[in-house]
């Protein structure tokens, strides 16, 4: 009976005729996977498909698309599960006759994006349609034919019927098209002697080789400039407007003269609030460093960067060494608590364990540190005002409250200048003119401070002359 596809449902011990040709006494043979070992022409019955399959004996065959059963199914003839199929349904119930013979639908306004034509008035079609109208013969514009007239138009860009008169089109192209005289110049400008030339106006024609008239521009005494005519030229014809510095006209003597840009820097070099501890901090690389931060440990005096400020505002730039790599970052910020320096980002080589400090390595005196500005001083700039403010917080009076400042050379005494607070309470200003060499400044906070706020700012900037 396996092959077959039925099987007999068990009635007991004895089986009947009647039960034998029962239909009640026999099933399909089904299920939700195809049984194994089949044979040759056994019939199975898919659940989960919902199909009858024969095995061929090699494959399970599909019964309803083997010899000619059909696929008309319902998911494939209609998708959209509405009753009716999904080609027919794109007619909408007309006949193939009937949709070649519909009446054409009529184009609306929009569907042209312009005026259907009986809609339009007040327009003929010829203007409709930008007609050209020719003109019949060739018109002599000059001799005030009349045979060529230039329509006019009215406030929409259309033509109207009225037209320029001959007289019109002649004069237009006679002024036009034929060369000024002298009468049509205006004889009081060519003619003036006076007024901003400072002699007849003439002299600005160009007339070659007329060096004459070059001359007694050059040599006016009176006019426009108010002195002789060669008042802006300096030594021959020697322009001095376009040059870098005044020691290019004025010789090696003006060695002495500088130019100086009287406009402070905005923002600020600097911000320490409060610093606790004197310069220079150093310290070892905890761990392996990123790019912008290094982790440190072994410290002496991070107390120096308690409430260093850290924005754009503030664009000054402390340089941190590492003597092990014989390289520098700079410094943008410093989390004491958690012992991390962020820094602008390096491609280094810096590693755990190497030695950091911001102890200058070129004013190797101890105690200074290097400040970068080159965030805001440009490579021309050879020295800067800069103003500081140095402000005891501590309460207590001494004597030993203060910070020098020194250019990023190698250490000279006379190069020093100082800033002190040596009273409780007490707040210190001063403008110091800096030397700056590689676009850096050094300093150094006194080992007796305890307590200070310190702001740097560049008032003005200068640089010396060509000699």
């Amino acid at each position: 009976m396996a092959k077959s596809g039925l099987t007999h449902v068990d009635v007991g011990p004895e089986l009947t005729r009647t039960e034998w040709e029962s239909e009640e006494t026999h099933a399909l043979i089904n299920g939700n996977a195809f049984p194994g070992s089949p044979v040759e022409r056994q019939l199975f019955y898919r659940n989960d498909l919902h199909e009858w399959y024969i095995y061929n004996g090699s494959a399970w065959v599909n019964l309803q698309g083997a010899g000619g059963a059909g696929d008309m199914l319902k998911s494939v003839y209609d998708t959209d599960d509405d009753g009716i199929v999904d080609n027919s349904e794109k007619l909408e119930g007309s006949t193939k006759v009937q949709v070649q013979d519909h009446t054409p639908k009529a184009h609306t306004l929009a569907s042209h994006s312009t005026k259907a034509h009986s809609e339009l008035t007040g327009v003929t079609a010829d203007q409709h349609h930008a007609k050209q109208h020719a003109i019949t013969s060739t018109p002599d514009h000059t001799s005030g034919a009349t045979s060529g007239k230039m329509l006019k138009a009215d406030a929409n860009g259309l033509p109207v019927d009225a037209t320029n008169t001959d007289t019109d089109v002649a004069d237009a192209v006679t002024k036009k098209h034929t060369q000024n005289t002298d009468t049509d110049l205006s004889p009081a400008h060519k003619d003036a002697a006076t007024g901003v030339h400072g002699v007849g106006g003439s002299t600005v024609e160009s007339v070659s080789g007329s060096q004459a008239k070059v001359d007694a521009h050059k040599d006016l005494t009176t006019g426009v400039h108010g002195a002789g005519g060669n008042t802006l030229w300096h030594g021959g014809l020697t322009n001095i407007v376009d040059k870098t510095h005044l020691s290019q006209d004025f010789g090696a003597s003006a060695g002495r003269l500088r130019n100086l840009i009287v406009t402070p820097i905005a923002g600020e070099v600097m911000r320490i609030t409060p610093c606790s501890s004197p310069s220079p901090f150093s310290a070892t690389i905890n761990g392996s460093p990123t790019a912008t931060s290094v982790v440190y440990d072994g410290d002496s005096n991070e107390g120096m960067f308690d409430g260093l400020q850290s924005s754009a505002f503030y664009w000054g730039r402390i340089i941190l060494h590492n003597t092990t790599r014989g390289n520098s970052r700079k410094i943008v910020d410093v989390n004491i608590s958690t012992n991390t320096i962020t820094t602008e980002s390096s491609t280094d080589d810096w590693a755990d364990d190497d030695v950091i400090t911001v102890q200058s390595q070129t004013n190797a005196q101890a105690g200074y540190f290097d400040v970068d500005v080159s965030a805001e001083v440009g490579t021309t700039v050879d020295g800067i005002y800069l103003f500081a403010t140095f402000d005891d917080l501590e309460g207590n009076q001494d004597n030993s409250r203060y910070m020098m400042f020194h250019p990023y050379a190698a250490y000279d005494q006379g190069k020093r200048q100082w800033i002190n607070a040596n009273l409780a309470n007490i707040k210190a200003q001063g403008v110091y003119p800096i030397q700056i060499i590689s676009q850096k400044f050094t300093m150094w906070i006194a080992a007796g401070v305890v307590s200070v706020s310190i702001t740097l700012s560049v008032k003005a900037t200068f640089e010396y002359a060509d000699t």
